[in-house]
């Protein structure tokens, strides 16, 4: 029941697990691909928006004002700091769907090639307004990556840590019954090294023989012990003998 258990856990965090790093890649990649200056909105909504002008400072919020490729594209601007500026831009009900511009500069300089331009994208419907959209979950699913992240995240901490608590507990039934699980093995080429629940706590010391058997108790072969820590040993086994992760190291049959 509880091997079951274990794994339903490892399955749903490895979905998990899947899903968070996706998302974290749709996220960075929407935010590289999106450029800083666009606004995506429907006609007769109002968007808030930021940038900054070419001058040095902004005098006065009321020193600023926008020059746009379209009568029916307004920007009202509501703070002003150095050289950054917040406003809200408002497409009018009438306005075509298509691609607008407009400029922010002080009310005494003249449009240049040197003022950043805003691009304003407009949509008739949600269709193309997701078509338009970088992020995979927002342009399939509707909704941000970034909320995926939030969701998934505390969820994998949850199931980390159930599947941690399971193993500590079978692990801690099988010392009691003079058992360890192997859970690292290193193939090199001079030989094999495994790592397995037993250490000075439990009386193991370098140079002990200790018995490796698989899930139903069958012997495999013998390891020697090589490092000894507060809770776990290090220990050399043959080559040819086929000691796996899962496999269990028999204190008893010293």
């Amino acid at each position: 029941m509880e091997d079951h258990m274990n794994k339903i856990i490892s399955r749903v965090g490895a979905v998990l697990g899947i899903l968070f790093l996706v998302s974290v890649l749709d996220t960075v990649f929407a935010g590289y691909m999106e450029p800083n200056e666009l606004c995506r909105i429907f006609p007769g909504k109002t968007e808030f928006v930021s940038g900054k002008i070419s001058a040095d400072r902004i005098p006065a919020l009321k020193d600023l004002t926008f020059v746009a490729d379209s009568p029916l594209i307004t920007v009202d601007y509501v703070e002003g700091r150095g050289r950054m500026w917040r406003g809200k831009v408002h497409v009018a009900p009438s306005v075509q769907a298509g691609t607008y511009h407009f400029k922010t500069l002080l009310r005494w300089q003249k449009p240049s090639e040197e003022e950043s331009q805003y691009t304003v994208m407009v949509f008739r419907d949600e269709a193309a307004y997701r078509d338009s959209l970088h992020s995979i979950f927002r342009k399939y699913l509707g909704f941000p990556p970034w909320s995926i992240t939030a969701v998934t995240f505390p969820l994998l901490v949850v199931c980390l840590l159930l599947s941690f608590r399971l193993s500590s507990q079978r692990e801690a039934r099988l010392n009691q019954k003079g058992l360890a699980t192997v859970f690292k093995v290193t193939r090199r080429k001079e030989g094999c090294e495994v790592n397995f629940g037993f250490g000075e706590k439990d009386g193991i010391q370098v140079g002990d023989s200790l018995m490796v058997v698989d899930k139903s108790r069958q012997p495999i072969g013998r390891v020697q012990v090589t490092k000894v820590g507060a809770d776990y040993a290090t220990a050399e086994v043959d080559l040819d003998l086929k000691v796996r992760p899962d496999c269990l190291v028999d204190k008893e049959k010293l």
